[in-house]
């Protein structure tokens, strides 16, 4: 091998590393010889370079030299066959054929001299892996690097075999004990996968011979010969011969045992002497090593392998950097704080002020942002100490790195420096009740000695990322509605180039400046007066409430982009038994709607619900395979599964974004992804789109007939989808709850009436009566009822079981109850002269106003409801007359009451209906609004009077002459009052006839 300059040149050959033999194509298909690495590196004998016509080329263990020589003249024998060009093996000296050599030491050499010289090698070696005891630690680290990637625990007798760091030592000790172990492979090629590649050199079609006079190498089919004159130095090292020539030129070839002794002769011969330069020229020196060298060496491979493979570990599965509170009291560069005579002011505690000022400014570049924030505390009393005392930052680490600058205490003039307070890292879960896991870190620190009549200045920055959406921003503020601060300064700093869309209402003074390819956007926002104030805030997506938006987004479609490969539907990855119930509902029926109920179904009682919105958990929904069989997911997650099922069941559908507040707002809005909190189905057939939530519970309803929350709008992410599309709710005309009490009286007996109860519930209402009922004490539950209408009815029983009738797929919802009602709670509350009917299905049912309470905007007051209670009362014991009617109506409430008498069947009826035409009111709809909530009030109850008779059923009953016992007590009474009133006529007639003969016998007496 030469290697020149000049000659030294790979490229002509590549390289295919087989088990035992190295396979050459090269690219002119010239000839070439390899040293190649075997399987069986500690055997010794004679060993054949042979290149084979297809360029594969072996690197044989021959018994004897006989063996080798044969060989080598099969070889000429088919060689001479050939007319091809390149070196031919019969113009090569048996020695440059055949040689004792071991297959360890070539394959050292080759080694160092590929590091030496640099050269590629094309292919990796992977002869570690071919054997069992390799494969055994092989398919044990797969294993538990799967428990450590999982999470789960090997559930080991000891603790402590299930750390991350005993098991990596593990794997680690384990395999050096094998690589030491004396009847198993070596594992010679660890450094291979250390350098990540291996490295070798073309050795070229090279072949060497010498005799007294010179020394030939034949290369390429190019033949060079070296006199000894020309020759400085020749030695023999690691079975090769390294001929350096006085030119500085140094050719290594196959090793020549003989060529130093030659060279020392020829030396000797001239009269030089022996050869004695220590300055030669070394190829690689492979020295032999001890047992205890070896072993020594791997322990110490395999505790850096240990140290490197625990330290990424620790890396991935610890906090990560960013949770560290970082301190630094240097402001960034960019950052303008408040100015001295604002500073002054805030720390002047003299003012009645508790939060002066709060200085929050964003800086945004192409793929983060950064947000500082300069805050000020006063403490005027003992109640604000309590408030102040303590500092609370919460951050997401997911994409949040935190940093507080400055932490002071100003007193009396003086600066008291808190940048060291020591910090508590806490994890709060705030929602995880509601089955949603955040990952946010709150660092929480008590001020030392912080006293009345002190400031406390703050001024902390987070630099942030935004996950999925790194290169894009949105920001939004509704103003001061539940903010504090007298003052509340806000700056956002951009990149000229920077697209950005900005809406604002008038209380947003936004000033704009241009400078140094940077526009800056700022504003402030004074503390309303508590008078200027209204009670009751408006809802997020009233117009009057759109605050400020400013959005980086260029389009809604912008953001299904991104999000359309995510969520795109997957059949090909729901699990096997999922499949089979879907081919379950492909067999029972063809209707598309009553598939898609039943996969609906399937997703919300099968799969829980749980939301890991860490990073960008919050955005990209799992696998569906992966929801199914952990059976928990969150909305978009349970979506994802749904319309992959029902992509499977042959139905188009797709996931909508849409958000439980802002729905009516959207089209206002800014396009951005963060103003959405959830994500829906939309199913698409002939008849029209319809809509789904898959993380409902208990739903009834079957098709587009099931029932949905008013997200009145929402984004599609499907790949025909360009914006927002309206969310079509299906709401009935009929009653969503209706309630029925019948009163059956009896004649006779101690039970005065039978009491039915029937209350049903249609649509939402039912979902949510069955949620509520569902898993519930019924037993409980009846005693409670039973202890109301005790209240009413004096010794009202309930003895039989409550009665749910549950028609699913129509959505209806019913509890049936019964009471009996003894007569002795009639007479004791005097029932029979006054009965008390409340529709309670009706009552505080609607919102209610305080007198002086006004809207400071759009607000939905109220859910939209259309309520019926009824009141039934047969065989009644007296007649009773027609209840009078009662209507109201106006823009927001329709009431109405009103009944019957059947006096045929002694029945009687009375109903109330209560529906809301429109529950949204803005300012100035409050006494429209009260003047119909109090005429409900007033009218939620009637009183019936059933005039109840004497001696009961008895009074009926003929006793004499036809006549009964009421009657009978009641004709001397009309007989007395008859008599006295004849008796007081006769008196009364001879009155007027004493009067008159007295007037006459007077007017006698004066006559003439």
């Amino acid at each position: 091998m030469v290697l020149s300059a000049a000659e030294h040149s790979s490229g002509k050959t590549r390289y295919i590393v087989k088990k035992d033999y190295v396979e050459a194509v090269e690219i002119d298909q010239t000839e070439a010889w390899h040293f190649a690495h075997v399987s069986k590196p500690l055997r010794v004998g004679r060993f054949v370079i042979w290149k084979r016509a297809n360029y594969g080329l072996f690197f044989l263990p021959l018994p004897s030299e006989e063996d080798a020589r044969r060989l080598v003249e099969k070889v000429k024998k088919k060689r001479a066959a050939k007319n091809s060009k390149g070196f031919d093996p019969r113009n090569a000296p048996a020695a440059a054929n055949y040689q004792e050599i071991s297959a360890t030491a070539v394959f050292h050499a080759l080694e160092g001299l590929s590091k030496k010289l640099g050269t590629p090698c094309p292919a990796w070696l992977d002869s570690v892996f071919n054997y069992l005891a390799y494969a055994w630690i092989s398919g044990l680290s797969i294993f538990l690097f799967f428990v450590l990637l999982t999470g789960k625990s090997l559930d080991a007798g000891f603790p402590l075999f299930n750390q991350i760091g005993v098991i990596l030592l593990f794997i680690a000790m384990t395999t050096a004990a094998v690589n030491d172990w004396p009847y198993l492979p070596k594992l010679r090629h660890l450094h291979y996968y250390r350098h990540g590649l291996l490295r070798g050199f073309d050795w070229g079609p090279t072949a060497v011979s010498c005799d007294k006079t010179a020394v030939e190498i034949w290369r390429e089919g190019k033949r060079l010969r070296l006199n000894w004159s020309a020759v400085r130095s020749v030695h023999n090292e690691n079975d090769l011969t390294i001929i350096e020539t006085k030119d500085d030129r140094l050719h290594v070839v196959p090793e020549i045992p003989a060529a130093a002794n030659l060279l020392s002769a020829y030396r000797v011969s001239q009269g030089l002497g022996l050869w004695t330069d220590t300055k030669r020229s070394a190829a690689p020196k492979i020295e032999k090593k001890r047992w205890w060298q070896s072993t020594f060496v791997n322990i110490a491979i395999w505790v850096i392998v240990f140290l490197v493979i625990l330290g990424l570990f620790n890396l991935a599965g610890a906090k990560p950097a960013s949770t560290e509170l970082l301190r630094d009291e240097n402001l960034p560069e960019w950052y303008e704080e408040v100015s001295q005579q604002d500073r002054v002011a805030a720390v002047n505690t003299d003012a009645p002020v508790n939060l002066p000022i709060h200085d929050e400014k964003i800086r945004l570049e192409d793929n983060e942002y950064q947000r500082v924030r300069q805050s000020f505390f006063a403490v005027h009393d003992r109640s604000t100490l309590e408030l102040y005392g303590e500092v609370q930052l919460m951050v997401d680490p997911n994409f949040e790195r935190a940093t507080l600058h400055r932490l002071q205490i100003h007193r009396d003039g003086k600066v008291l420096d808190q940048l060291d307070l020591p910090f508590e890292e806490l994890r709060r879960e705030p929602e995880l009740n509601s089955g949603v896991m955040l990952g946010d870190i709150e660092y929480f620190g008590q001020i030392v000695d912080l006293r009345v009549g002190d400031t406390v200045e703050m001024i902390w920055s987070t630099t942030a990322t935004t996950p999925v959406f790194p290169d894009q921003f949105h920001y939004r503020s509704d103003g001061l509605r539940d903010w504090g601060w007298e003052q509340r300064r806000t700056s956002i700093d951009l990149p000229t180039a920077m697209r950005f869309e900005l809406n604002h209402t008038d209380e947003f003074d936004v000033q704009r400046e241009e400078a140094a390819g940077r526009t800056i956007l700022s504003w402030s926002l004074e503390k309303a007066e508590a008078d200027d104030r209204n009670t009751r805030s408006a809802d997020d997506w009233d117009v009057s409430n759109d605050g400020l938006q400013l959005s980086t987004f260029q389009d809604w479609f912008q953001i299904i982009q991104r999000l359309t490969s995510d969520y795109k539907p997957r059949p090909d990855l729901l699990p096997g038994d999922l499949i089979k119930l879907l081919d379950e509902m492909l067999e029972q029926s063809e209707d598309p709607q009553w598939r898609a109920t039943q996969a609906l179904r399937l997703v919300q009682d099968r799969v829980r619900y749980f939301s890991v919105s860490i990073g960008e958990g919050g955005w990209i929904p799992r696998s569906p395979n992966e929801v199914w069989l952990s059976a928990y997911g969150d909305c978009k997650d349970k979506a994802l599964l749904l319309i992959s099922m029902l992509a499977y069941l042959q139905i188009e559908a797709d996931v909508v974004l849409v958000d439980h507040d802002m729905g009516p707002a959207l089209p206002r809005m800014l396009p951005s992804p963060f103003i959405f909190d959830h994500a829906i189905v939309r199913v698409r057939d002939p008849q029209g789109d319809w809509f789904v939530d898959a993380t409902d519970l208990l739903q009834g309803g079957v098709g587009r007939e099931i029932p949905l929350r008013d997200f009145a709008w929402g984004l599609p992410l499907a790949e025909d989808s360009t914006g927002l599309v309206e969310v079509v709710t299906n709401l009935s005309d009929e009653p969503t709850r209706e309630a029925v009490q019948e009163y059956v009286f009896l004649d006779e007996g101690p039970i005065a009436a039978v009491l039915n109860v029937t209350d049903t519930w249609q649509g939402v209402e039912a979902d949510n009566m069955r949620w509520r009922y569902d898993g519930e004490d019924m037993e409980d539950r009846r005693k409670q009822y039973e202890k109301w209408y005790a209240k009413r009815f004096p010794g009202a029983t309930h003895s039989e079981a409550l009665i749910i009738e549950d028609d699913l797929d129509a959505n209806v919802f019913s509890l049936v109850q019964r009471y009996t009602l003894p007569r002795d709670g009639f007479e004791e509350k005097d029932l029979w002269n006054k009965l008390n009917h409340s529709g309670y299905a009706i009552s505080g049912e609607l919102y209610e106003f305080d007198d002086d309470e006004v809207l400071e905007g759009q607000s939905r007051v109220n859910a939209p409801m259309h309520n019926v209670h009824r009141v039934v009362m047969r065989n009644v014991p007296a007649p009773i007359k027609k209840p009078n009617a009662l209507e109201f109506e106006n823009d927001f409430i329709q009431f109405n009451t009103g009944g019957e008498w059947n006096e045929v069947d002694a029945t009687w009826t009375y109903q109330w209906s209560l529906k809301t035409k429109q529950t949204t009111l803005k300012p100035g709809d409050e006494d429209a609004w009260r003047e119909g909530e109090d005429y409900v009030d007033n009218n939620d109850g009637y009183y019936v009077y059933l005039h109840r008779r004497l001696f009961e059923a008895v009074e009926n009953k003929p006793i004499y002459m036809g006549l009964n016992a009421t009657q009978l007590m009641i004709f001397p009474v009309f007989l007395l009052v008859a008599m006295l009133m004849l008796l007081f006529f006769r008196q009364g007639i001879r009155a007027e006839v004493l009067a008159a003969k007295a007037k006459q016998e007077e007017d006698e007496g004066c006559a003439p």
